[in-house]
């Protein structure tokens, strides 16, 4: 797909023209090791991921975003702490290995049904049932994994 346009979040300033590139959540997880407190989730997603969809790209290796400027800003106004910048951007190799899925299904959380496991494999497959979250019912709640650089059209309002 040529000229695909996405929607980061994040808390790094951008201009337009910047490049924001793949691998920056795995140099995280990588760098902290063990006491990062997702390490296990995101052992176990690698894991699944290996034995079962080698042809899709790594969490580790990736950049996320999101296909839809309303999933993006739903992210961002979630209660947790989340990035609060959201940029429009343009995904520079189109060819490169890109995953969709549902944000809400990388771990077990209410509402969700099956154990660690199951839910991996569902992240991994795309036959997950699509979680709705309290209070933001119309949301697709899907991450786009690409290990393609993005390109910064302009920053957005939240």
């Amino acid at each position: 797909m040529q000229n695909q346009i996405v929607y980061r979040a994040t808390n790094d300033e951008h201009m337009p023209g910047d490049i924001m590139n793949p691998g920056r959540w795995g140099s995280i997880i990588r760098g902290c090791g063990e006491q990062h407190p997702l390490w296990n989730r995101e052992q176990l997603l690698e894991k699944i991921r290996n034995e079962y969809f080698p042809d899709k790209p790594s969490r580790l290796d990736c950049i996320f975003a999101f296909r839809n400027l309303d999933t993006a800003r739903a992210y961002v106004s979630l209660p947790k702490q989340h990035p609060g910048i959201i940029y429009k951007a343009v995904v520079l190799d189109p060819n490169a290995s890109m995953h969709v899925g549902d944000l809400n299904h990388i771990q077990p959380i209410p509402g969700v049904t099956g154990d660690a496991n199951q839910v991996a494999l569902q992240y991994w497959s795309g036959n997950a049932p699509w979680h709705c979250v309290s209070g933001y019912q119309n949301i697709r709640w899907e991450e786009l994994l690409t290990l393609s650089p993005l390109r910064v059209i302009c920053r957005l309002d939240p």
